[in-house]
């Protein structure tokens, strides 16, 4: 079982790291290292190793092939709920320019447009869910069998997904990121304060989470 307290205590480990992590969530970019980061993270993980990746410029290229990676990854299990956003989109577009030009009231002719992409809206968010819920066991995949192929082989990252304590770890996630998102807009009212605590949050949810994924791949 994977273990949450450590998962969460983690990045407070060594203060260096935490806080070099905290300066590059700040910065608008250069924070998406933090994506390479992560997956740095779960490779560690992966491979049996629980401590802290640090942050060292010999490591750069290879965060950034793996963001670079992870996000080619990431496009392609949101491919599906993106063709069909913009069926939707195209079947409220369509249906409100053919009834505005039949006339009637705006709001009648609104509601008939959006009522004609509903079910595409309906199916985008569901699909949208399902890739969020399969993408960390895809990279998981990939990471550990060291081969990108290896995160479309839908067989084993179903097989990971769909597992009981899987299911729990991925809700688990999304609470203590609620958690630490209400936090930080908390601290909404002092602008120096928030953009601090949004560098902090993207750096501990990044460490968390991608450590309890791992984790939990490697569970039977």
């Amino acid at each position: 079982m994977a273990e949450y307290v450590e998962a969460i205590k983690k990045p407070f480990g060594d203060i260096k790291t935490l806080v070099i992590g905290t300066v590059i969530g700040i910065i608008p970019i250069v924070n998406f290292l933090l994506f390479g980061y992560g997956l740095m993270t779960m490779k560690k993980v992966l491979s049996g190793k629980k401590e802290l990746v640090e942050w060292r410029f010999g490591s750069l290229v290879e965060m950034i092939v793996l963001l670079v990676k992870g996000f080619v990854v990431s496009i392609v299990y949101g491919i599906p709920s993106a063709i069909v956003l913009v069926l939707g989109l195209g079947s409220i577009f369509s249906s409100f320019v053919s009834a505005a030009q039949q006339g009637g009231d705006l709001n009648l002719v609104i509601m008939q447009a959006l009522f004609s992409g509903a079910i595409y809206l309906i199916l985008w968010f569901i699909l949208l869910l399902l890739a969020a819920f399969l993408l960390p066991m895809a990279l998981a995949n990939w990471l550990k069998e060291d081969s990108l192929m290896a995160a479309f082989s839908f067989g084993t990252v179903f097989k990971k997904a769909f597992r009981l304590n899987y299911i729990i770890a991925f809700i688990l996630v999304i609470l203590y990121s609620i958690v630490w998102c209400a936090i930080m807009f908390l601290t909404a009212v002092i602008p120096f304060l928030f953009i601090i605590v949004l560098g902090l949050v993207l750096y501990l949810l990044t460490v968390t989470t991608n450590t309890v994924y791992a984790e939990v791949f490697k569970e039977k």
